[in-house]
């Protein structure tokens, strides 16, 4: 049976590429997506990259997952309309638009970096526990968190710096500083593994990864409100799960949650932002061999990033790799939560 019109309809005035599967096989394709030669009748399966067991028991939310199509990898939205799913890939001139946004994080990066020290040396001088001290230290702070975003995602979608780590130990630290940050705010939790899984990461993609997610989750929060964290194992593969106690996603927001740059400020919530911080998280499981999926209630949203387990008997001899700090030396979780921590945190960096 067809799809219904309007899902055909749908479908052909989306300018990006796009398709339909329906028992897992494609039926419907748009212009873009016949101009990557793809067409009905090919099982969907053969192109996926990553995500194929989480695509096998998708049911609902909003799944981002890896293809590879004419030899070249795509990340791609999977979103369910009623008993088709929607497979919507990133537009390709977005490699150049992540070049040029880097290009412009280099150039704001050394002045924001100055004038961050010199307001530390003001600080010290005036006085660094004012609050007007405070409230500068965490908007300088969110400058850098905003230019470290523009600049990383190009150099995270072509390159990884991977070592093995014990992964729940690794994620367990992150959450016990988000929990000490926040603490008297919100209600964090963490529950990991009985026993150690190691495996290659690249521990700052994955590290911005967590805090991105942690962010936008306490952002939504009401006051008392909790997160628990827990990290699965599923044969080959890692879930991290984060489900809140927020008011969900805004209906208006969810179908452009992975969209890079199409906010408008001033028409919907500031707290969503421009979507840069999915997008590392999104890139970071790509990265990883896992995927993304977003499910949003009225009563809170879940976050569930997968991650293969990649185990190399020769890196285990490694050392940890020595890599520039990408925030100057300063805090991360500082850094990563400065658009939804009190400012009294940041009377003293």
């Amino acid at each position: 049976m067809e799809e219904p019109r309007y899902i055909s309809d749908l479908l052909e005035r989306i300018a990006q590429p796009g398709f339909l599967v329906k028992n897992q096989k494609i039926v419907n394709v748009n212009q873009a997506a016949r101009a990557m030669l793809l067409a009905p009748e090919m099982p969907v399966a053969q192109f996926l990259c990553t995500g194929s067991e989480e695509y096998a028991v998708f049911q609902e939310g909003h799944l981002c997952l890896t293809l590879t199509i004419g030899g070249q990898n795509h990340a791609a939205v999977v979103s369910r309309l009623d008993d088709c799913d929607l497979f919507l890939l990133d537009p390709a001139e977005e490699t150049a638009e992540f070049r040029s946004m880097a290009l412009v994080s280099k150039e704001l990066r050394m002045p924001l970096m100055q004038i961050i020290s010199s307001a530390q040396q003001l600080a010290n001088t005036e006085g660094a526990d004012s609050p007007a001290a405070a409230r500068m230290n965490q908007g300088l702070m969110q400058m850098l968190r905003l230019v470290n975003n523009l600049g990383d995602i190009s150099r995270y979608m072509t390159s990884s710096r991977m070592e093995v780590r014990d992964v729940d130990s690794f994620l367990q630290e992150v959450f016990e500083k988000a929990g000490t940050l926040t603490r008297g705010r919100v209600q964090l939790s963490y529950e990991g593994l009985k026993q150690p899984v190691f495996s290659q990461i690249d521990p700052e993609q994955l590290e911005r990864a967590v805090w991105n997610i942690l962010s936008n989750s306490i952002k939504f929060l009401p006051e008392n409100g909790s997160i628990q964290g827990r990290l699965s194992r599923h044969g080959r593969m890692l879930h991290l799960t984060v489900q809140d106690s927020g008011s969900g996603i805004a209906e208006a927001v969810r179908d452009t949650l992975f969209a890079r740059y199409l906010r408008k400020p001033g028409l919907e919530d500031p707290r969503y932002g421009l979507g840069l911080g999915l997008t590392i998280v999104q890139t970071a499981a790509a990265n990883h061999g896992g995927t993304v999926l977003i499910s949003s209630t009225p009563e809170g949203t879940r976050v569930t990033m997968t991650m293969a387990i990649c185990q190399d008997s020769n890196a285990l001899l490694r050392s940890p790799l020595l890599r520039p700090d990408y925030t100057g030396g300063w805090d991360h979780g500082l850094v990563e939560l400065s658009d939804c921590l009190s400012a009294d945190l940041y009377s003293n960096l």
